[in-house]
């Protein structure tokens, strides 16, 4: 069974940025799993007037598992760390709970931000950082272990297993990564992007501002797009998706007209960044897939 692992910051990131790609997958059967970073307790609290930080969180909550119902996600995990304040927390710490989700599910496919963070949220960026060494150090103890095996396999003289052992010892107590090093897994990781000329032409319409969070939004240069997937047939389900959220749509489509909203439900682009310990650079010569 093919697994797809998602890593992102706040409740309802999952279906604003993927979530057309997250039902067309599940429904193709794909195992889906969401790691959200944060509780999104300074998000907006919309019609629901005034609450307190944990009051949101626990509607946020409920929200975000409403909508992985709907997209079709197994499993939700949230981790609970402060909203807004990802770049605040000790070195390692969010890289290393991350790791350990990616260690325990074993995915085929990781997807997160990339470093403009769609809208340049700092936690957003975090997100896309944290996620990125994770997956290279996921990647990197797929890769021993496979060679370890291969040593065992041909009775190397001199394999170290206790010291193997001890070095993954996390690592190999879960079962999904025992399969992953049999089936000889590479694993990808993807980030999905607003392209630059996508969101040009936003800015053109004044549905997006010229700046967020102090940094002008530019998009991820085109020529970086490795993957765009069509979600017309899912963009339903992405809607409902994204209206599960209640607390945090609140005016979202005001000021957007239907040709905008249909432009943006009918694609979802990615830039893929990893192919297991590789790095990934698509070319002007390369050819864009239509999937992941």
């Amino acid at each position: 069974m093919k697994k797809l692992l998602l890593v992102f910051a706040h409740p309802d990131d999952e279906s604003l940025a993927v979530g057309g790609t997250v039902a067309k997958y599940a429904a193709s059967g794909w195992q889906v799993y969401s790691l959200c970073l944060t509780g999104g307790e300074a998000g907006s609290t919309g019609s629901y007037g005034k609450l307190a930080k944990q009051e949101l969180a626990k509607l946020r909550r409920t929200e975000l598992h409403q909508a992985a119902s709907i997209l079709g996600i197994k499993q939700v995990t949230v981790l609970g760390y402060p909203d807004g304040k990802l770049t605040a927390l000790p070195p390692g710490k969010l890289e290393e709970a991350i790791r350990q989700k990616m260690l325990e599910v074993s995915p085929n496919l990781v997807i997160t931000f990339d470093p403009t963070g769609g809208t340049n949220h700092p936690d957003h960026r975090q997100t896309c950082y944290a996620t990125t060494y994770a997956f290279q150090c996921y990647a990197e103890e797929l890769e021993q272990a496979k060679k370890f095996v291969e040593k065992v396999s041909a009775k190397e003289i001199g394999v170290k297993k206790r010291h193997f052992w001890l070095r993954h010892k996390f690592a190999l107590k879960q079962e999904s990564f025992a399969e992953a090093v049999d089936e000889r897994l590479e694993p990808k990781l993807y980030y999905v992007c607003l392209p630059a000329h996508l969101m040009l032409y936003l800015r053109k319409l004044k549905v997006v501002p010229l700046k967020l969070h102090s940094k002008l939004l530019l998009g991820t240069p085109d020529k970086k797009i490795t993957t765009i997937i069509d979600i017309r047939r899912t963009k339903k389900l992405k809607i409902r998706a994204i209206l599960a959220h209640e607390s945090q749509i609140s005016g979202l489509t005001g000021a957007v007209s239907q040709k905008v909203i249909n432009h943006l439900l009918s694609k979802e682009f990615y830039l893929l960044r990893y192919h297991g310990i590789k790095e990934v650079y698509m070319g002007k010569d390369d050819l864009i897939a239509d999937r992941l």
